[in-house]
Order: structure tokens, then sequence, then C-alpha cells
């Protein structure tokens, strides 16, 4: 699709974003994700994702929400975050196995690593990460939890005021229209509505595969919508 002019002029500071994805960048990516995937999952499309984290360099303060398999976190760590960064990770759900490893090797690295469990818009959860932050504003939030429309505008509306200036908030799976009355179900707008809502006021750019433009966020063609695709807000 050819996107009018001014749907592509993405500010200076993303433009390190704009380059295709290198072959070198994918492979130390998925080698990473790879050690930490779970069990009968499939490896997790990461083409957008290298390209829109080239804004995580020398972070000193990150936030995860929706982190699952913490294979992310742990490429971070290793490719991108400052040394002794502090790392808040959040999720609803448990998964043993994968916690104790991330956060036995980012021990061992000296990160200052904190797990919050719950759900990210609940009052303990907010509190906790008040507590960690401790004053603090972070450099970066990547959000990668649910998709429903009402989820994403209140996760925007609680984390986007814990970005520093110049910082950024990124959404994964950001074109996800929702779902229409397909098997009955009630039709419902997603994420990637949202996404187009909060763009009318704080602009986003999306990262779209391995080497499409940034552009601005437009609706999708069909309601199968695209997973993957990362909505980068910069603070």
């Amino acid at each position: 699709m050819k996107f009018p002019t001014a749907f592509t002029e993405a500010p200076q500071c993303l433009q390190c974003c704009n380059a295709a994805t290198t072959a070198a960048e994918l492979k130390a990516a998925l080698a990473v994700r790879r050690e930490y995937v779970l069990p009968g999952m499939p490896m997790p499309y990461m083409e957008d994702v290298v390209r829109a984290f080239r804004v995580a360099q020398g972070a000193a303060v990150y936030i995860e929400i929706g982190t699952q398999d913490r294979g992310n976190i742990a490429w971070l760590a290793r490719e991108k975050l400052a040394r002794n960064a502090t790392i808040i990770d959040i999720d609803y759900g448990v998964y043993s196995d994968s916690e104790r490893r991330l956060a036995t090797e980012l021990k061992a690295q000296g990160f200052d690593y904190h797990l919050v469990r719950g759900d990210c818009l609940s009052d303990p959860v907010q509190e906790a990460v008040h507590s960690i932050l401790n004053g603090r504003v972070a450099d970066l939030i990547f959000c990668d939890s649910h998709y429903t429309y009402e989820h994403t505008i209140s996760e925007f509306a609680l984390y986007r005021p814990l970005v520093r200036s110049g910082g950024y908030l990124l959404f994964h799976d950001a074109q996800w229209p929702g779902r229409m009355d397909a098997k009955g179900e009630e039709a419902k707008k997603g994420k990637g509505y949202a996404i187009l809502e909060l763009d009318r006021f704080y602009p986003a750019w999306m990262v779209v595969g391995p080497d499409t433009p940034l552009h601005r966020p437009l609706p999708t063609s069909s309601w199968e919508g695209h997973w993957g695709t990362l909505a980068v807000f910069p603070c």
C-alpha cells in the first residue's frame, strides 16, 4: 500500500526504526527468544519488534506489561538496556520456570529486577509500580497485555505519565481491530481502534513487518487484522 506523504514523515527520534530489520539483528533476537519460548508455543515474530526496540538502546528504567515467557526482557537485557537498569515485569499469569530463569539471569548480570503479578490496571499493581519507581520515570514502557479497546485506553492513561519526556510508550499487536459476530460472539472493537483514537491527540507511529516505512495508524481493511505490528508513542 502507498501512504500519503504526511503519514510517513516520522520524527527524527524514530528514524532509527525506519531502516529494515537486518539479518544479524533478527538472528541475535531469535537466539535469545528461543531459549525462553514456552513448550508447545510458536517462536515469536520479531521482524517488527527488532526495528521498534532500537529506541530501547541504553534505557535505564524499563517496564514491560504482559511478559509471559520473559524472552523479550531477556533479549533486551542482553542487547539493549543499560547495565544495572531497573526492570519492572508485570504479568497476570504464573509462568514459574520462566520467572525463575529470568530472575536468575538478571541477578547475575546486576540488573535491578522486580516482578509484579496482577492486573496491570489494578490499584495494587499501580501502587507496587509507583513504589518501585520511587519518583523516577521510565525510559520505555512496552504494553503487550489485553487486546480490548477499553483496556488499551486505560493502560495508556495509567502508564503514559510514567514515561519521561523523550521516552517511548509501545503497544504490541496494535492493528488488531477486534471481532465481528463470528461464531455467535458479540462484536467488539479491539486495540487497533483504541490506537486510532489515541493517535488523534498523541501521535503514534506504526512499525509493520521488516521494512514497511513508519506511518501513522490506519484502520485495517479486514476484521482479521494483523498480529504483530507495534505502535510507538514518543513522549
